[in-house]
């Protein structure tokens, strides 16, 4: 029997090498299928961008947010609060106030996206509607590891084809990679110039959760618009999402 399984293995290997690939592995998956637009976006809007940043921004469009949410008055919860309490009563951001947006999507297929604080509060947002939006989408968003790994590799040849408009290197950003591969990919920081530059104040939502009824959204008209459509079309553009 085992030496069945042997020759029928080596027949395998023979049929995979004739037509010139390898059998594919099951660890292996496409990358975001948005990303290369995603990126170009994010390092216009952001060019002091650095490779820590890049990794970040991979990470949170395809596994999510970072942290744990465990429930009201849990550390995601009150940091929120805090960091909302820190940008009032003048919400306004350094170097590119005229130009963040209130919305960045990360993953339009899965309705993920950066919702910034400072728009947020200006155009009347609820804190604790997005404090329960950030709860919902801890509770039903997965992460895909494998999408992320293929995507890191994915901008790595984006950089080496000059694709994209940033002050590093790809052979700079695949070090951070394989030094994060090292402690086991932790959803990383910001790099000093961000934030410094730009003071990111923002979370990771499903919009869906932040604006739709079936999750307890009631976000008003004037801030839906900028979420992405009003209380007519939510359910439409969340099947649209769902059918990408």
């Amino acid at each position: 029997m085992l030496d069945l399984r042997l020759a029928l293995a080596a027949l395998l290997a023979l049929a995979f090498a004739g037509c010139g690939a390898a059998p594919p592995s099951p660890e292996t998956a496409p990358p975001l299928p948005t990303l290369e637009s995603l990126l170009v976006e994010q390092t216009e809007l952001y060019p002091l961008m650095r490779e820590e940043d890049l990794y970040k921004l991979i990470s949170q469009a395809t596994r999510g947010p970072a942290i744990p949410f465990i429930g009201r008055n849990s550390e995601l919860d009150t940091g929120l609060y805090d960091e909302v309490r820190k940008l009032s009563p003048s919400p306004a951001a350094p170097a590119h106030a005229d130009v963040e947006p209130l919305v960045e999507v990360l993953d339009p297929a899965r309705n993920l996206a950066r919702i910034n604080l400072r728009p947020f509060l200006r155009r009347g947002g609820r804190v604790d509607d997005l404090a329960r939006a950030v709860g919902e989408t801890h509770r039903v968003f997965r992460g895909d590891r494998a999408v992320f790994e293929s995507s890191l590799r994915e901008a790595r040849d984006l950089l080496r084809r000059d694709a994209l408009v940033v002050a590093f290197d790809a052979d700079r950003f695949w070090k951070l990679v394989q030094q994060m591969r090292e402690k086991g990919y932790p959803p990383g920081v910001h790099s000093r110039a961000y934030a410094d530059t730009y003071a990111p104040a923002y979370r990771i939502v499903r919009r869906d959760t932040l604006t739709d009824r079936e999750y307890g959204g009631r976000e008003g008209e004037a801030l839906l618009e900028g979420l992405g459509g009003s209380k007519e079309s939510r359910g439409e553009q969340r099947e649209q999402g769902r059918a990408r």
